[in-house]
Parts: C-alpha cells; sequence; structure tokens
C-alpha cells in the first residue's frame, strides 16, 4: 500500500533495514518492474513495515490486502550472497538445482537423470524469500538429461515465465565449458530473461531420432553479449543450432558453432 512520497506499506512481514536494495517484481505481467534503496523504515500496527525509498517507483501495483496479483519485493540484502557447489553429484531429482542467490558458482558437478537445471525462482508463492540470481557462473559440469521429461529441458535459465518484451530478471551469467546429454524429444538448453549472458564453449548432444525439428538452444527476451564455442550433436533434424527471439545480440558476438545433424542447418536464427 502506497502510504505517501516514496512511502510503501509492505504486505508481508519483510527484513529491511536502511540501505538495503529492494527488487520489484510485476506477478501478474511477471517481469522485474525496478530497483531501489531504502531510506527509512518504521514499523507500524499489523507488524508490515512501512518502507521509504530513494525514490518513486513506477508501475508497482498495489494490492491493498485484496487477493490479486500486484508487486513482489525482494530484499537482496536480507538472504544468500552468495554459493559455491562444487564436484558433487545429483542424481534422480525433479529439479536438481534450484538457485536463488546471486553471485554463485556451481562448478565441476555431476547431474544425471534429473528434470532441468532451474536455475531460477520457480514458486511465485516463494518470491519474497529468494533474488535473482545474478552475477552467476555455471562451469564445466556434465549434466545428463532424463527421459522422463516431456516439457522441461536439462538447463534453463530464467527468472519465472518472463513474458517477451519485458525487462531481464537475471543480469550477469556465465555459462561455459558445460557438457549436456538429453535423451529426449525436447532442446537442450532455454534461456529466458537473462541480462549479460555468456556462453562460451558448451556442447550439447541428443541421441532421440525424430521427425519433428528440434530447436536445441532457445533464448528469448535477453541480452546476449557473447555466444562463443558450441558444439551440437543431434540425432532429430534442427532448423538451427541456437534460435534467438526478441533479444538483444550483435551477431559479431555469435561464433564458433558446430553443428553435427542429419540434414543441414543454420548456426543461429534471429527473430
Amino acid at each position: 500500500t502506497k502510504t505517501g512520497e516514496r512511502a510503501y506499506q509492505l504486505a508481508r512481514t519483510v527484513r529491511a533495514k536502511q540501505g538495503d536494495k529492494l527488487i520489484f517484481f510485476d506477478a501478474g505481467k511477471r517481469r522485474v518492474i525496478d530497483t531501489a534503496y531504502i531510506e527509512a523504515v518504521e514499523h507500524i500496527g499489523g507488524g508490515y513495515p512501512v518502507v521509504t525509498l530513494d525514490r518513486d517507483i513506477d508501475g508497482i501495483i498495489c494490492t491493498e490486502g485484496k487477493s490479486t496479483q500486484g508487486t513482489f519485493v525482494w530484499n537482496a540484502n536480507a538472504c544468500n550472497r552468495g554459493s559455491v557447489i562444487k564436484n558433487s553429484t545429483f542424481k534422480n531429482s525433479s529439479r536438481w538445482v534450484l538457485i536463488s542467490a546471486a553471485n554463485t558458482l556451481f562448478e565441476g558437478n555431476t547431474v544425471e537423470d534429473c528434470v532441468g537445471i532451474a536455475f531460477k525462482d520457480e514458486s511465485l508463492g516463494r518470491t519474497w524469500a529468494a533474488v535473482p540470481p545474478s552475477s552467476s557462473t555455471i562451469r564445466n559440469n556434465s549434466i545428463i538429461g532424463t527421459r522422463l521429461a516431456e516439457t522441461y529441458a536439462p538447463v534453463e535459465l530464467m527468472l519465472q515465465e518472463a513474458q517477451l518484451g519485458s525487462s531481464a530478471g537475471l543480469d550477469g551469467l556465465l555459462f561455459e565449458g558445460n557438457i549436456i546429454d538429453q535423451p529426449n524429444a525436447i532442446g537442450s538448453i532455454d534461456i529466458m530473461g537473462v541480462k549479460n549472458l555468456y556462453m562460451m564453449n558448451n556442447v550439447i548432444k541428443n541421441n532421440v531420432s525424430t521427425e519433428k525439428t528440434m530447436i536445441p538452444v532457445y533464448i528469448y527476451n535477453s541480452e546476449v553479449e557473447l555466444l562463443d564455442g558450441l558444439k551440437i550433436e543431434y540425432a532429430a533434424p534442427i532448423e538451427a543450432g541456437v534460435t534467438i527471439i526478441g533479444s538483444k545480440i550483435d551477431e559479431a558476438n555469435i561464433k564458433n558453432i558446430e553443428i553435427v545433424a542429419p540434414e543441414g542447418a543454420e548456426p543461429y536464427i534471429i527473430y
């Protein structure tokens, strides 16, 4: 609820103090609205704090207790500042890792027979307890998908189901030196709503033979800084190695895409 100039009462108890950075997320349109810093905090009746921001934010939807989709608030300073996950093995999981801390390193791990990386905050019901995992690295991992998956790619890099044209939710992501093997009739990597994305020297494989055209790497609503070094080995026909929709990218920064597939394919397609 907006209580005054640059002042808002939160609908939930969020740990907050002067100087904390808040991230505002539109739950209806599924997009990050903006960020602001707290200048002052006042705790009043009901236990829900009133925060005064360093500026007003356009686009905040105040529900005032109604059961409608309004604006969620993350406190970037009230949760984990980063995690290091190295040299571990993950098997037989519906979600092999659910990362919601910025500055995370996921390196040298083996993932086998799991459904999707889910490098994102997946549940709107817990949105206020997490922040976008920005400024993170996924490097030198071996990821083997499952035949049971019908919807999820083995690697999903996204914040919620970001809508086309909305603001990028993740800011800064390095995906380097990974080997992905997906034994199913779906693609290998889905990327949505990532700004400052770097992808280098990755290998993806799919040995499933099917007549339908597959999309190995799907990028939309993102800003790609560099896509350099990608080897694709697919048993199914593909139109292109990488399909890019509604994203910002300089084609000079798309390099060294090698494709092994039953039919000729473009390295990439941009819509």
